[in-house]
């Protein structure tokens, strides 16, 4: 890949290459995706999401493992969904943390609204340290960047 042939201007290929480098991270296959329009790619165990589709990735995966959204805080649940304290207890000291996962996909909007408020993003998506990097303002686009393994 040329330099001369992007659409990056240098000093933001600088910030990446920089970026890359401190994350152990192959700088071509990130620039390569970024002039692409990747809107949420992977390159080498990290996972970079534009910052205005993180929202509704992250509520889609909340939707797809109701067993997690089963697993929340009891009165997180209660306090964002519209289902009582004491049923959501009852659920989960029985161990139905799917059964109460599908009953609150209606409200998956607000949890993860709230979830990602309180907690950030790092906690859903970087499964190696809970962390969320930011590559900010590359190409006039925004990204989360996690690590997963």
């Amino acid at each position: 890949m040329l330099i001369e042939s992007c659409h990056i201007p240098f000093s933001e290929l600088k910030i990446i290459h920089s970026f890359c480098e401190e994350n152990d991270i192959d700088f071509k296959e990130t620039v390569s995706n970024i002039l692409d329009n990747d809107r949420d790619f992977e390159v080498e165990n990290h996972r970079f999401i534009h910052f205005d589709d993180i929202d509704k990735i992250q509520q889609e995966e909340l939707r797809n493992e109701p067993y997690i959204l089963g697993c929340f805080n009891a009165y997180f649940l209660a306090d964002n969904t519209s289902l009582s304290l004491g049923v959501i207890q009852v659920l989960q000291k029985n161990e139905a943390y799917e059964e109460l996962g599908e009953l609150v996909q209606e409200d998956v909007e607000n949890i993860q609204r709230e979830y990602a408020c309180i907690d950030g993003y790092g906690h859903h998506f970087a499964h190696y340290d809970g962390e969320e990097l930011e590559l900010l303002d590359v190409n006039g686009c925004n990204y989360y960047v996690f690590r997963f393994n």
